[in-house]
This record gives C-alpha cells, structure tokens and sequence, in this order.
C-alpha cells in the first residue's frame, strides 16, 4: 500500500500568501517566505501529534476506515492550498487560510505514517516484516522526487508568472495522486492482527488508556529511537538547504539537487535496510545507524561548509540514505513491534509523532540558532547531530528485539 507524499517541505514552490521574516539561516541578512519556515511549516508539526488522536479510532474501529480519512484529509488540504486566494486579493485571510490548511495537512500526516507502516507489518509474514513495513516510505520518497521535478523547472521562471499562478500546479496536480491512493484504499481488506482481536472480543475501548496505564516504558523507548531518526532527517533534508545557500552562498538549486539524490537512493536503501532488520534484528541495525550517524556528522557538516557542490550532494546523500534511513529501515516494523495488538496504533501513532515535535520540528529553528550564537559556525551543528545520535545509540540498549514476534499479542514486548 503507497504512501503517498503531495509536495515536499524542503522542495516546494515559494508560497506568495506570507510576507515576514524567516528563520532559517541567513534570515538575518535576508526577508521574505520560505516553504521551510514559519509560519507555514511550523504549524504542521503540533497538527502532526494532534492527528495522533485518530489513533484511538484505528485501534477501536479498524485501521482501513481511518487510513482513507487521513489521505483525503491530507490530499485534499493540499489541493485547496492550490486554490487559495493571494495576500493581494484577500489580506490577512490568505496566510491564515494557510495555516488552517497547513494544521490540517499535519492532522493527516500524523495518522498517516504511522497507520501505514503499522496495517502493513501487521499484514507482512513475520519473516519479512521488516520489508513490507518499510515500503510505504518508499512512497514519501518519491513523492519528494516528483515535488522536486515540478519545482526546478518552477524555479527558472520569471517571479511574475512563478507567483502569478503558476505555483499553483503542484497543490492541483496533487489531487490525481489522491484519488489514486484513495481508490487503493478502499479496496484493502482489514489487518488479519485487527480481525483477530474482533473475533476474540478483545477491542480496547480505551486504547490511550491502556497505553498510559501498561506501555510507558515502550512509549520512551519510541521517543528515544526517533531522536536521530527524525532530528537528523529534518537537518539533512529541510535545515541543510536553507544553510548551504544562505549561509555556504552555493546555488539555490543545489539543495533540491542533493535532497533530490537522497530521496533517489532512499528508494533502495529503505527497503533493503528493512530486508537486513529481518536478518539481523532491529536493534542491532538501529544501533549501527546511530553510530554511524555519530560518527558521521563531524566530516559531513565540514564537508558541507567547502561549498562543493558534489560535496554536498554526497554528504546529504549519505546522512539520509544511510544514516537516516538506517533507522528507520528498522524502526518500521520495530515500533509496531514493541506494542501489544489492543493499541498498537495509538503506540506507534503517539510515539512517532510527538517525537516529531520535540526531535525534528524544532531541528531547523535550534539549527538556525546555533548558526546565530556562535557566528556561523558548522561545529555546533554537527555537535547537536551527535547528541541526537548517541541518545538514540544509548536508548538502543534498553529496546528488547522483536524480530519474529506474533502481532496477535495482546502483550507489549519485553
């Protein structure tokens, strides 16, 4: 089952309906509105953990019915951004209109990830859990693959037509890749896990309760496994951009070009990671990633710094195919994993997404301070990438491995 991704936060057009200060790097040499900033993407990230709340419904009404909601709830925020009114046309009621779509983005978001990861390594043989679970972020990379092929071209054109209208076409054209998820949607059949605990009476009416109650210790051991996941995700794939142009001075094009590779190889590296999960384990692959993200972060941000544009590529590359995608190749069928049947989707969903707030939606915001409190320095940053990375190391040790488990449990793992 794809999961599919509209537009991506680090490759969209420019949206014309905000005016303001950014702060991304270099916001204090320059103004305007970046796709990256506030106010348009930090109002994503709290929408993301309230659509966790839709958790409780997909552990208590089933994980399709919800699934489709969340992909026409995002899918469809996302055409109506294509048909907003400009600030010229409409004042204040353009950004805010803006944001309330963005909240709205986030909300599906939110369930999305989650949802999908969970129906299909609840769907997947236990022998490759880790593959199946994998393949839905295969679908968020190629999705950020075609928002960048629509906004280089976008890119070339004169501001006048660029802001005239034709930023719309990416939010219009994103309806056809709604419908087609939609219909994919509607033809699936519920988790085999789900329709056990139907037949056995076992639904929880109270999932959020039960998780407080039983899985807080699971529930940290999330938060500790996102940390680097998705802290460095945003560095690499969004924070980068805005450093390696206003900062570096490199090409505007370079940023998508890199994350453009990065998304190519996390084709292949997503699934083949969650295929080595199923060798190997999840811990010891989620351990090795982290070291490797530790490890890695001193010559990527220097490399960074050259300003070389093969340079650059081949850091963001790197940091996302493999050190990123590392974890998550087995944090896929892990988390699912790591919580009993009665709520695990309220697990997953809660643990993914408010980690999200605090390990990568403030990244960008605390990346753009460092850069600030130590005059443009490159070492604060690569500093805070191995912090993420060694909490997430350290939490490895405390994560029991779940390769093989039954998802029919009611238990969470130990």
């Amino acid at each position: 089952m794809p999961s599919i991704t509209t537009t991506s936060p680090s490759t969209a057009p420019p949206r014309p309906w905000c005016s303001g200060t950014s702060s991304s790097p270099g916001s204090a040499r320059r103004s305007g509105s970046s796709p990256s900033s506030p106010p348009t993407r930090s109002a994503s990230s709290p929408a993301r953990a309230a659509g966790s709340s839709s958790a409780r419904s997909e552990d208590r009404h089933g994980r399709k019915t919800v699934l489709v909601v969340t992909v026409a709830l995002m899918g469809g925020s996302s055409f109506a951004i294509g048909l907003l009114p400009t600030y010229h046309t409409a004042g204040v009621w353009g950004p805010v209109l803006l944001m309330f779509l963005r909240l709205l983005q986030g909300f599906g978001a939110g369930a999305e990830q989650a949802g999908a990861s969970t129906l299909m390594a609840e769907y997947a043989p236990s022998a490759r859990r880790g593959y199946y679970a994998a393949l839905p972020f295969v679908g968020i990379q190629v999705g950020m693959l075609l928002a960048t092929a629509l906004f280089v071209p976008l890119a070339q054109l004169d501001e006048d037509v660029l802001f005239g209208w034709v930023w719309r076409a990416p939010f219009l054209l994103s309806a056809v890749l709604i419908l087609v998820a939609v219909y994919i949607r509607l033809k699936l059949e519920e988790s085999p896990a789900f329709e056990r605990l139907e037949e056995s009476g076992e639904i929880s009416r109270r999932p959020l309760r039960d998780l407080m109650v039983n899985s807080r210790r699971n529930l940290f051991i999330t938060f500790g496994l996102r940390m680097a996941e998705n802290g460095t995700s945003y560095l690499y794939s969004t924070f980068s951009i805005s450093y390696v142009t206003t900062v570096i001075g490199v090409s505007n094009s370079v940023g998508p070009l890199a994350v453009a590779c990065a998304s190519l190889a996390g084709i292949v590296t997503i699934p083949l990671f969650g295929m080595l999960s199923d060798r190997i384990g999840r811990v010891p692959l989620h351990r090795m990633a982290a070291l490797f993200q530790a490890v890695f972060a001193v010559p990527a941000f220097a490399l960074m710094s050259s300003g070389n544009t093969v340079l650059i590529c081949e850091v963001i590359t790197l940091g996302i195919g493999v050190g990123v995608n590392g974890m998550l190749g087995s944090q896929c069928a892990l988390l699912a994993e790591l919580f009993g049947a009665r709520h695990r989707y309220t697990g997953v969903a809660i643990g993914r997404e408010f980690s999200t707030i605090v390990a990568g939606g403030i990244a960008p915001l605390l990346g753009a301070t460092l850069l600030l409190a130590f005059n443009d320095a490159w070492w604060p940053l690569a500093a805070y990438v191995v912090l993420l990375s060694l909490i997430t190391f350290v939490t490895t040790f405390v994560t029991p491995e779940t390769r093989g488990r039954d998802l029919t449990d009611l238990a969470d793992a130990r």
